[in-house]
């Protein structure tokens, strides 16, 4: 959404880093996306609730600004790979309670 408009703006002019560590942390984002979504797949039936859910957005809200709100490269790289794992608990959760209860 939104922060991927400003993450660019955010590496250059906040963290003050070349185009590279962009790349960068999209790539941790993405690898530790893919290992909570296995992860999830792996728990199953225990993470298809609406408690979850919840969890997972919250949890990814509060990622997403430790990542974007820090002027720390180490703590910048340790908040995308939470928020990675994060935004993997609320995606498959999510649209599992969506498919069950659409009519």
């Amino acid at each position: 959404g939104a922060a991927l408009l400003a993450e660019p703006l955010y590496v250059r002019d906040v963290l003050e880093r070349p185009p590279s560590t962009f790349a960068a942390l999209q790539a941790v984002f993405g690898v530790f996306l893919v290992a909570g979504g296995i992860a999830v797949a792996r728990l199953g039936e225990r993470v298809a609730s609406f408690g979850w859910v919840v969890l997972g957005v919250g949890a990814s809200g509060v990622t997403a600004i430790v990542y974007l709100g820090t002027p720390s490269i180490v703590v910048a790289f340790v908040g995308v790979a939470a928020w990675g794992v994060c935004t993997a608990l609320l995606s498959g959760p999510s649209r599992t309670l969506l498919q069950r209860n659409a009519p």
